[in-house]
């Protein structure tokens, strides 16, 4: 189809008696009164007429304007429009059949005469296009050999995708939502506490024991305080006591000089008198001497009296200082139950606690996963209750950066429950698989899991 656009002929328009300005460069304004949609006519007494210039057509007021090229034809009293686009052509007809049908142009009109669809192209094939469309045309048995061979691999793939399908829900047992479930220890306060200071990073491996997070109470620290100042002053004490016990020690060499003096002085008089009366003497001075030497008292106040009673005193003190000691380690235990410590070796996942942070009782602040093999956990429908079993074995694929690697599990417990996180709420079965040892596995990474049926051979996979 080839489409041809014409102007249409002068001596078929009525011509309009309606001025337009024709604006040139450099020259005046040119009205023309006589015109119509395929050219205007000359002035009178007008000469030399231009043939390109601003065709001006007035609009409430404004004036509309476009280039314009004319071209006289062989009278010379009219220029016929050449090269008009169709958006200037509608508005100039616009404009013509307003004049002659004696009513105004709306604005409406107007636009709709700007917003008219570019110039119209031919629309036919040439002789080039038509030689390249029929050339290299295949033959009809060729044409219908590729039919059927197209046909028959959108059957192959069309089957075969849900041969397959059907295939594995024969064979297996369709789960939900399956993922990779680390064993992990949430560890909270156990009492409201400031964080002390945080003793591990996310990725430290710990031993059961070790402290994560040390935390303080001031009500327990101060009972500690208290602990540890009574335990001061009772270690004063036995210092003192000590020292009394050492000075009084000191004097055994003074005391037993003295009573050996007065022993020789006794016999030195016995030896003078003659008389019985200093036997009575020297044999008392003998015994106390004999007694110190013995570590005896005879009287009270004498020597080793009074170093008993500074003995007793000693022992007191030191009785005092191990119940004080014993205090003091009571309160600083009571102080670092609040500190938490792991319950279970393994890696540092996540730490929540924050330095110098109050916390309540119950607040998680860290959490440590188990140096023990990673599970499986996925959402099973009811349906399959008696279909499932712990010990049947588990196909699961796993997206890693290297691609999708497939392993073996095997099913450990199967118990009733509603799985929050699985795309069909309501009550159900959940499945948990152990993990091939050895098997790097993200927690809470997503995996292809199926449950072979118990009928299924093991060699069929």
């Amino acid at each position: 189809m080839e489409i041809v656009h014409e102007p249409p002929h002068k001596e078929l328009t009525f011509f309009a008696r309606a001025p337009l300005k024709l604006r040139v460069a450099d020259q005046p304004d040119v009205v023309i009164d006589a015109w119509c949609v395929s050219g205007v006519c000359k002035p009178e007494g007008m000469d030399v007429f231009p043939t390109r210039g601003t065709l001006s057509i007035p609009f409430q007021g404004i004036d509309l304007g476009f280039p314009v090229k004319l071209s006289a034809d062989a009278s010379g009293d009219f220029y016929a429009f050449e090269d008009l686009t169709v958006r200037q052509r509608e508005v100039l007809a616009l404009f013509h059949s307003n004049l002659l049908s004696g009513r105004m142009a709306s604005t409406q009109d107007m636009i709709t005469a700007l917003d008219t669809p570019v110039d119209l192209v031919p629309m036919g094939e040439t002789e080039e296009e038509e030689a390249a469309a029929t050339a290299h045309v295949p033959s009809r048995a060729f044409r219908l050999v590729k039919a059927l061979l197209t046909y028959l691999a959108a059957a192959v793939l069309i089957f075969g995708l849900l041969g397959q399908s059907v295939i594995l829900r024969v064979m297996t047992i369709p789960t939900v939502q399956a993922r990779v479930i680390a064993p992990e220890v949430t560890h909270v306060s156990t009492a409201p506490a400031y964080i002390d200071k945080i003793m591990v990073q996310v990725g430290d491996s710990v031993a059961r024991g070790d402290t994560l997070i040390r935390m303080s109470d001031p009500r327990r620290e101060g009972r500690l305080d208290d602990a540890r100042r009574a335990l001061n002053d009772k270690e004063h004490a036995l210092t003192e006591a000590r020292a009394l016990l050492r000075k009084h020690e000191a004097t055994y060499p003074q005391v037993l000089e003295t009573l050996e003096a007065q022993l020789e002085a006794a016999l030195a008089r016995q030896g003078e008198r003659h008389i019985p009366g200093p036997q009575a003497d020297v044999d008392a001075i003998r015994a106390a001497v004999r007694a110190l030497e013995d570590g005896r008292s005879l009287r009270s106040g004498d020597y080793h009296d009074i170093r008993a009673d500074l003995v007793a005193t000693r022992n007191a003190r030191k009785e005092d200082v191990r119940r004080a000691k014993r205090a003091v380690g009571i309160a600083k235990a009571d102080a670092r139950l609040l500190d938490i410590k792991a319950q279970v070796a393994g890696t540092v996942r996540d730490v929540t606690a924050l330095q110098d942070m109050h916390v309540a009782r119950g607040t998680p602040l860290a959490v440590v996963e188990e140096n023990a093999p990673r599970t499986i956990r996925t959402w099973v429908d009811e349906a399959h209750l008696t279909r499932l079993a712990p010990g049947m074995t588990a196909q699961m694929t796993v997206p890693t950066p290297e691609g999708p690697q497939q392993f073996e599990g095997e099913v450990l417990t199967v118990v009733a429950g509603v799985d929050e996180s699985a795309a069909k709420r309501g009550f159900g079965l959940i499945v948990t698989v152990a993990t091939p040892p050895q098997t790097q596995l993200t927690p809470l990474s997503p995996v292809d899991l199926r449950i072979r049926r118990a009928w299924v051979p093991e060699w069929i996979h």
